[in-house]
């Protein structure tokens, strides 16, 4: 590869620019030597956007040799050494420990390494976040991203930023401004980022400990709004529940990590660390000699599944529980007779859709109980989802599923009396009618098509309606003498 040279005269006397590393958009850093000590460091550039005023300008240059002098405060194997700060031609830069290696991110998807390795990771992780915060540093935006990892393993803290200095808040942080990356933020540091404290980074780190494992953030938003609601108001899915290969011991580290009060996550980031260590003792090796990559897929939990899996009585209400109960993601292709076909989409272990073939105007509870009420068939399981909105935000899944089982109970109860009718034609009398009972939106549909040309089982399959629903009706129509079956 061919060297680029710096041209202005300051830097090319100390440091030779060979390539870049990365690139962001306040900083690109590049790989260089240092001519004068004969070592390779990295080289962050500050990039300073065309049309800056003087108070912008200053703002992120004073911003910027702050992180440099914060970072130059902490002297620990777990955190990057910055080496000198300088500016040439106008350009300013941050001379730091050149790390060989790669991401968390990226080293977690490394087959070769096991959870003993991560939990030693971690662990020095939080040994360099409880020396930052000895030395009165909070980093403010821990994430994958920001550490790195040698080829000895060893995990190097990255980016302080928008770190701030717990004595004294620095005047770059302004009342109310937000400073963090979201997905990992406090729910104190969404508010207002001068309130973020040491127990800030331990529900960071926790966050990052989730999403690493699970392969998920605690809370999905992609928007400030979104990530206040979600952090504030949202539901915990504790990780081994998401992802039920992990070992509940480890979730319950992260889960008090992730508390949404600091007063009750870890005290420090010394009491998490430590919580790290004893699970090395507290783990079976096997489970301690896990691969991460397998370990942290919650796609590679579900068990293997025939292509077909047959249904009868309950069976598809126990075999959406399981797939519920494994938090999986899924598409069910759901057939029962010739024409009755729906699709059940699941995302996360939680119902996102569902649509019948022949109804498709049926709203997605009507068609999940249509499909419950089934007699017999089987479903196609595949491991696709939907990337659709899902429909069933307002809906607990324990609600959804409670309410699907008492409609195949009630479908049970009443079905029986059907059965020996359902190739009689049904013929409505009008005039028999309640004015009530005709505007009911469940009655209006057989008033018409019930014309005394189709039968029972017609109606059942053609009606826009769950097949609960119009048994339902008809009990109605039968209770004023309004309907009649005729044999075909």
């Amino acid at each position: 590869m061919s060297q680029t040279h710096v041209t202005d005269t300051p830097l090319a006397e100390k440091y030779l620019v060979e390539r870049p590393l990365g690139s962001g958009a306040c900083a690109t850093v590049y790989f260089a030597q240092d001519t004068r000590l004969q070592r390779p460091v990295a080289l962050k550039k500050l990039n300073l956007p065309q049309g800056l005023s003087s108070q912008e300008y200053q703002l992120m240059v004073g911003r910027f040799y702050q992180e440099a002098r914060t970072a130059a405060q902490l002297q620990h194997p777990a955190i990057v050494q910055v080496l000198d700060i300088f500016e040439a031609a106008q350009n300013h830069y941050i001379a730091m420990e050149y790390i060989d290696g790669q991401t968390l991110a990226d080293w977690f998807q490394q087959p070769a390494h096991r959870l003993d390795d991560a939990l030693r990771v971690m662990a020095q992780i939080a040994a360099g976040l409880a020396h930052a915060h000895q030395q009165q540093v909070v980093h403010r935006d821990i994430k994958p991203e920001n550490i790195l990892v040698n080829t000895f393993n060893q995990p190097k803290v990255t980016d302080f930023g928008v770190a701030k200095i717990m004595a004294h808040e620095q005047q770059q942080t302004l009342q109310g401004s937000l400073l963090g990356t979201l997905g990992y933020m406090s729910p104190e540091q969404l508010y207002d980022s001068k309130q973020a404290d040491a127990r800030s980074d331990i529900y960071s780190f926790g966050a990052m400990m989730y999403h690493l494992f699970t392969g998920s953030l605690p809370f999905e938003a992609d928007s400030i709004g979104k990530a206040i609601a979600q952090v504030f108001g949202g539901q915990l899915i504790l990780p081994h529940q998401h992802n039920p290969k992990l070992p509940p011991a480890l979730s319950a580290v992260i889960a008090q990590a992730l508390c949404r009060e600091p007063a009750d996550r870890y005290p420090s980031m010394q009491a998490l660390q430590a919580d790290l260590d004893k699970l090395h003792d507290l783990l079976t090796q096997p489970m301690l000699q896990q691969s991460l990559p397998d370990l942290c897929d919650p796609a590679r939990v579900l068990p293997s599944l025939p292509r077909e899996q047959r249904f009868a009585d309950y069976g598809l209400l126990t075999l959406l529980q399981e797939r519920i109960d494994q938090n999986a993601s899924c598409c069910l292709a759901v057939h029962g007779t010739q024409t009755q076909q729906g699709l059940i989409a699941i995302a996360s272990g939680k119902v996102q859709a569902a649509v019948l073939k022949h109804k498709p105007d049926l709203s997605p509870i009507d068609a999940l109980s249509e499909m419950v009420c089934w007699a017999s068939g089987y479903c196609l399981i595949s491991s696709e989802i939907l990337t659709q909105q899902p429909d069933f935000e307002y809906m607990p899944t324990d609600l959804l599923i409670m309410e699907l089982y008492d409609a195949r109970q009630a479908y049970q109860q009443i079905v029986p009396d059907y059965l020996p009718l359902l190739q009689h034609k049904v013929s409505l009398k009008t005039s028999l009618l309640s004015r009530s009972l005709e505007h009911q939106p469940h009655v209006r549909p057989l008033l018409q098509q019930a014309d005394g040309d189709k039968t029972l089982a017609q109606l059942l399959s053609l009606l826009p309606l769950d097949r609960l629903s119009i048994l339902r009706a008809l009990v109605q129509l039968e209770a004023q003498q309004a309907v009649e079956y005729l044999p075909a």
